[in-house]
């Protein structure tokens, strides 16, 4: 009987020696995955890593990037580590920044040459941020691990692009006339900076050449949809709805 039970014991001892192997594993794996990844940038021991369009990049491999301050924050230009991940035609995509939790928030390649991705300790934990000037705290993307070139969405408006979530996002107010949401025309154009807007006039253009005129003060009654990725004007006919609206180009009024 005693033999028995001493087996029962061994068996017991050998599965809880097994499960703490399994957690150990598990706990090792997981700061891997959160810390660094390793590979061609030179190692992810050494500090957080980011994987930059298939390219693994190293806390000392981002040493070797172009530096500069952003909003009193100093970190390596994104435009730079993009350029230096060998992405072909940066500016013709958008980028999908990734934090390790699952978070993202695209940009545009206007807005990576004005950002930075700089270093933080969060928790004791060092970890990289993406800092934006121009765009809201939310595009801050703490535990950045990743920068996804993808296809472009963008809308031009008076020389300035915007991802066609951006508007949306908290940039600018929304509102709602006649049960249609949006952002407001004149509100966009106000954003982009451009001088004397009452004085120009406005030429909304979809993506297949289709395009309209309208004045000033269209612009401060007309709505930009995100749905359908169009204009809106309440008080002209529904010709001047530009539906997969590409640019919104100023030019003086005649």
């Amino acid at each position: 009987m005693r033999c028995c039970e001493l087996k029962s014991d061994s068996r017991r001892f050998a599965l809880i020696a097994l499960v703490a192997v399994v957690v150990v594993a598990a706990g090792a794996l997981a700061a891997v995955l959160l810390h660094g990844r390793g590979g061609g940038g030179g190692g992810g021991s050494e500090g957080p890593a980011l994987l930059v369009a298939g390219r693994d990049w190293s806390w000392s491999a981002l040493e070797s990037i172009e530096r500069r301050t952003v909003s009193g924050n100093e970190g390596f230009s994104l435009s730079a580590l993009v350029n230096a991940s060998g992405v072909s035609e940066p500016s013709a995509h958008q980028y999908r920044l990734l934090a390790s939790d699952g978070y993202s928030k695209n940009v545009t390649w206007d807005d990576m040459l004005e950002g930075v991705v700089a270093r933080v300790v969060d928790g004791g934990v060092s970890t990289l941020k993406s800092i934006f000037p121009s765009l809201p705290k939310r595009y801050s993307v703490r535990g950045l691990v990743e920068i996804q070139p993808i296809e472009t969405d963008t809308l031009r408006v008076c020389g300035r692009t915007y991802t066609w979530e951006q508007p949306f996002d908290t940039m600018l107010e929304l509102v709602n006339i006649s049960g249609v949401e949006g952002v407001r025309l004149s509100d966009l154009v106000n954003h982009t900076g451009v001088a004397g807007p009452e004085a120009l006039n406005y030429t909304l253009r979809a993506r297949d050449g289709y395009n309209k005129t309208v004045s000033w003060s269209s612009m401060c009654s007309g709505l930009l949809v995100l749905d359908g990725h169009r204009s809106h004007f309440e008080s002209l006919p529904k010709a001047y709805h530009v539906r997969d609206l590409k640019e919104i180009e100023a030019s003086p009024a005649r």
